[in-house]
């Protein structure tokens, strides 16, 4: 080959050469400041956390309740509430800000209540349980009014039923020193002392 033939070629691969090295510099710039603004986006961001205000729930028909759930990350996640079994009621139940609050309950609106936070890193849940009792309501009334012979003996009955253990208390004129826990109280009206019957 010409020695003019071989000094063209030698300067078109110097100039590819440079040409090559050009781009890989720019190359190698760019990707530095992907990694850069990858760490600075990383830095600022975290994923979803979630906490609740109580995971244990119990309430009487008729009662209302309320549970929070507070998320932290960012950016801020969303905050969603959702019944495990069903779904929540749109006439009972209202969900603004995680606090979700359910007006007069029923047997119906027991089970588990799941929050979940979510962004664009991730999602977190956790659960609420919530149990529901009927309410205590009286079976037997002691009477309001009695006009007992003196020396006979007065059954006063109170009966309370309940699904949660239910304790009676007895007063007289304003103070709590009759029996405890009893369902009948058995009054001598010729004698100051009393005697309560299981």
């Amino acid at each position: 080959m010409p020695i003019a033939a071989q000094f063209l070629r030698l300067i078109k691969l110097l100039e590819l050469f440079e040409l090559t090295y050009n781009s890989l510099s720019k190359l190698i710039y760019h990707l530095n400041n992907i990694q850069y603004l990858g760490t600075r986006l990383l830095s600022l961001t975290d994923g979803p956390q979630l906490l609740l205000s109580s995971k244990r729930l119990i309430a009487q028909e008729k009662q209302n309740v309320t549970v929070a759930c507070t998320a932290t990350g960012q950016p801020q996640p969303s905050i969603t509430w959702s019944k495990a079994v069903g779904s929540l009621s749109k006439d009972k139940t209202t969900s603004t800000n995680g606090v979700l609050k359910i007006y007069e309950v029923t047997k119906h609106d027991g089970g588990t209540y799941i929050c979940k936070v979510e962004n664009i890193l991730g999602s977190a849940t956790d659960t609420a349980l919530l149990m529901v009792f009927s309410r205590l309501r009286f079976k037997v009334r002691p009477p309001q009014e009695m006009t007992p012979v003196t020396g006979l003996t007065v059954h006063l009955p109170c009966v309370a039923e309940s699904e949660l253990r239910t304790t009676i208390t007895w007063t007289k004129d304003g103070k709590s020193s009759l029996p405890v826990d009893r369902n009948v109280l058995e009054w001598n009206t010729g004698s100051p002392e009393h005697q309560e019957i299981p």
